[in-house]
C-alpha cells in the first residue's frame, strides 16, 4: 500500500526532498550556530592546555572567541561576563589549573 502513495508523488518533488534533507536544521539561511556552554569550554581547554596563568588570562577571551569564529561559531553571543562564569566554573569543577 505504501508503494501506491510514492508512485503517486511526481518525481521532482521526490528529488527535491532528497536533495534538501541532507542539510543542517540547527540553522536557517547561512547563519552560524550559538556557541553552546560546552562549545565554549572545549575552546578554552584548546587555548590553554587546561593551565592558565596571569598572562594567558590577559589574551584568553579574545583568543577563544577567534577559536569560536574559525570553527563556524557566531561569537557575539558570547559575553564576556558568560565567558568568565564558564571559565570561572571549569575551574571550581577542577578542569582547568591556576598557576
Amino acid at each position: 500500500m505504501t508503494g501506491d502513495v510514492f508512485s503517486q508523488i511526481p518525481e521532482d518533488l521526490l528529488r527535491e526532498v532528497v536533495k534538501n534533507s541532507g542539510r543542517s536544521r540547527g540553522h536557517r539561511g547561512g547563519k552560524k550556530p550559538y556557541p553552546s556552554n560546552r562549545d565554549v569550554e572545549h575552546a578554552v581547554l584548546e587555548v590553554t592546555g587546561g593551565v592558565i596563568n596571569r598572562d594567558l588570562m590577559d589574551y584568553l577571551y579574545d583568543e577563544a572567541l577567534r577559536l569560536l569564529s574559525e570553527k563556524g561559531f557566531d561569537p557575539r553571543h558570547v559575553t564576556e561576563r558568560r565567558f568568565w562564569r564558564i571559565v570561572t566554573l571549569m575551574i571550581k569543577k577542577g578542569w582547568l589549573r591556576l598557576v
